[in-house]
């Protein structure tokens, strides 16, 4: 897989040079990688079972980020709403969001969902700032 832009050539070097994006830390320079697909949104759950839900979403997690195609993933306590976790997936393609998600949340993480508002975005193109 091509992670690199066509427009950085593969023998640069500093500056210029990208590494795969998974590796996100050791980027290099304003390099380019190419389309992505972005998972980005909100989970609302009861309050009191916040902690908890994310703690059985370890697992997912450690999966996700292993699975071929993902370059990030994560699901976070909103520092604001109590009741909020907030969800960020990086892909490299639409095949490797669908091939990881399968059927979805379990049974009981779904259960615990009070409300959802979760979109796919695809990015033509990213920079590192």
């Amino acid at each position: 897989m091509n992670w690199v832009s066509p427009s950085v050539p593969p023998e640069a070097t500093g500056e210029d040079r990208a590494l795969d994006p998974r590796s996100v830390l050791g980027w290099v320079g304003r390099a380019t990688i190419g389309a992505v697909i972005i998972v980005s949104g909100a989970l609302h759950v009861d309050e009191a079972e916040r902690e908890g839900y994310l703690e059985g979403c370890v697992e997912v997690v450690t999966a996700a980020r292993a699975a071929d195609g993902c370059i990030d993933f994560h699901l976070s306590p909103d520092p604001i709403d109590p009741g909020r976790i907030n969800v960020f997936e990086q892909w490299a393609t639409v095949e490797a969001v669908e091939a990881f998600r399968g059927g979805g949340p379990s049974g009981e993480q779904a259960a615990a969902i009070l409300a959802a508002e979760v979109f796919q975005h695809e990015v033509a193109s990213t920079v590192r700032l």
